[in-house]
C-alpha cells in the first residue's frame, strides 16, 4: 500500500483504483492512470484498500459489456494496450462493477474518464457488507456518470 503522504503529494505518479456509488447505488470503480482523484478520496484512501481486496475477492457474478467506442477511445495505442484494457476493464465488470478509466495517462492536468465496461448485473452498494458500505458511505459523492460513455471529475476533484 502507498502510504499517504506519498499518494497526496504524488498522486500523479500512481495507478490507484478508487470506487464511488452512483445515485442508484451502482459500484463504480475509477483506475487513476496517474490522473486526479478527488480529495474526498485522497481523505479516507486507506479505506480504498479494504474496498479493493473485497471486490477483487467476489466470484464472477456479471456478463461484461463493452463500451462500443472503445477502440476510437484508444485510438493511439496498440491493440496489445487495447486487449490489456478490455481484460482489466472485464475483470471488474465481471465482478458486477461499473469500470471507468482515463485514454491520457500521467496526466494530471486532465480529469476526463471514459466508460470502458460495465456489468450486465451490477452489484449493488445494499448487497455488500456492512463494513464495506460504511467505508464507500465516507467517499459517497452525488454525481449520474451511468448515462456518460466519458466523465469529467473536476466539478468533484476538489471535493
Amino acid at each position: 500500500m502507498i502510504d499517504k503522504e506519498s499518494l497526496t503529494d504524488y498522486y500523479y505518479s500512481f495507478d490507484i483504483n478508487w470506487f464511488l456509488t452512483n445515485e442508484a447505488g451502482i459500484v463504480v470503480c475509477f483506475a487513476s492512470s496517474g490522473g486526479n482523484i478527488p480529495k474526498l478520496v485522497l481523505k479516507f484512501y486507506e479505506e480504498l484498500e479494504v474496498i479493493n481486496s473485497h471486490i477483487c475477492s467476489l466470484p464472477s457474478v456479471s456478463k461484461t459489456i463493452f463500451n462500443p467506442f472503445l477502440e476510437e477511445i484508444y485510438l493511439d495505442q496498440s491493440k496489445k494496450v487495447i486487449e490489456n484494457t478490455k481484460r482489466e476493464s472485464s475483470f471488474w465488470s465481471n465482478k458486477g462493477v461499473v469500470f471507468f478509466d482515463k485514454s491520457l495517462t500521467n496526466n494530471p492536468d486532465n480529469s476526463n474518464y471514459h466508460l470502458l465496461s460495465y456489468p450486465e448485473n451490477p452489484i449493488s452498494f445494499h448487497s455488500l457488507p456492512i463494513d464495506i458500505q460504511r467505508r464507500l458511505d465516507k467517499i459517497r459523492v452525488i454525481y449520474r456518470f451511468e448515462q456518460n460513455l466519458t466523465v469529467d471529475l473536476s466539478k468533484i476533484i476538489h471535493m
